[in-house]
């Protein structure tokens, strides 16, 4: 059986079930594609830099913002001079790998859209530079479902005008490091959100907290901490009160490469589907044929079709979504 890079023109007889999705169509939930994962290409360089004629400078290496890693999905730009030439999302641990066009002089960094003094003194074509360590300190945009700034928890129940909150003060950190400003900082009563802030520099946050019927719990970035509080009081100020998470981030808003979403949430995405309208097929990505798979970005307002194997909450777009399965492999459609 040869392959195609498009999703058309896999050949008829795939295994699996067939889904109904939309009225009149259909696809199928398993591809009937096998490939040693050594012949995979899993991260691909875009296509603009392909399309230049010659080998891109591969970038690889970490970015730090303000001593902390920051979270799945901020972006990390290249530049020469004044002309982009390329941009990477960073994965778990601020990890990134990016692919530059050519330019003539010194490779410069942008992370969050805040400058690197880091560079590279000169570009070369197919040239693979590891080890490199970006570092910025400010406010990186952040895409949290709110963009709520530094305690402010306006229109959450923290904030009745019939009952004072219970405020906590403290510090977040994050696999032991302060979380960059900007970071969300939740609380809970069982599954009802009752506060929400942003912390600010060195990870300090203020968070008004909303009546609470049972222990207070705490999420830094979605991410569940080790802390509760009992019991919730009217009026009250809790100081001091530190809260730590370990893990990843899951920061992914706009217009992003679909690997990236892949990279963030791993094993627990199994493929993505989309209708393209213009060219009347559907697209589709799975990492373990990204080589073969056309659906390159997700863009806001376009709907997905989402196979996933577990229940698990994700952060699309910069808004938490709850996908549901309740065995095997299941289907979520969601609207970037």
């Amino acid at each position: 059986m040869q392959l195609r890079k498009k999703a058309a023109e896999v050949p008829e007889g795939r295994n699996g079930r067939v889904v109904p999705l939309l009225a009149g169509t259909t696809i199928a939930a398993a591809l009937l594609v096998t490939l040693p994962l050594t012949a995979l290409a899993q991260r691909e360089p875009p296509m603009a830099v392909l399309a230049q004629g010659e080998p891109p400078h591969v970038l690889i290496g970490t970015v730090l913002v303000n001593d902390a890693v920051p979270p799945i999905g901020t972006e990390v730009a290249a530049y020469g001079g004044t002309v982009r030439l390329g941009a990477a999302f960073t994965r778990a641990g601020g990890k990134f790998t990016l692919y530059a066009t050519r330019t003539s002089g010194v490779v410069t960094f942008t992370v969050g859209g805040l400058p690197s003094a880091e560079t590279v003194p000169q570009w070369v074509s197919g040239e693979r530079t590891r080890g490199l360590t970006l570092t910025v300190a400010g406010q990186v945009p952040m895409c949290g479902p709110t963009g709520l700034q530094n305690g402010d928890a306006t229109g959450i129940a923290g904030n009745q005008a019939n009952e004072l909150p219970h405020v906590f003060i403290g510090q977040a950190t994050l696999d032991g490091r302060h979380v960059v400003t900007g970071t969300e900082i939740t609380a809970w009563d069982g599954t009802t959100l009752i506060g929400q802030a942003s912390a600010a520099k060195d990870g300090q946050y203020t968070i008004r907290v909303g009546r609470a019927s049972g222990p207070v719990e705490f999420r830094i970035g979605g991410l569940t901490t080790g802390q509760t509080f009992s019991p919730w009081t009217s009026g009250e100020i809790t100081s001091q009160f530190a809260l730590t998470a370990t893990g990843a981030i899951h920061c992914l808003s706009g217009t992003v490469p679909v690997s990236a979403l892949m990279n963030a949430y791993g094993s627990k995405l199994v493929r993505i589907f989309s209708f393209d309208d213009t060219a009347k097929q559907w697209l589709f990505y799975d990492s373990t044929v990204a080589e073969f798979s056309d659906l390159t970005h997700m863009i806001p307002g376009r709907p997905y079709y989402i196979l996933i194997k577990e229940n698990f909450e994700a952060r699309l777009n910069g808004a938490s979504r709850k996908l549901t399965c309740l065995g095997g492999n299941c289907w979520n459609v969601v609207v970037w």
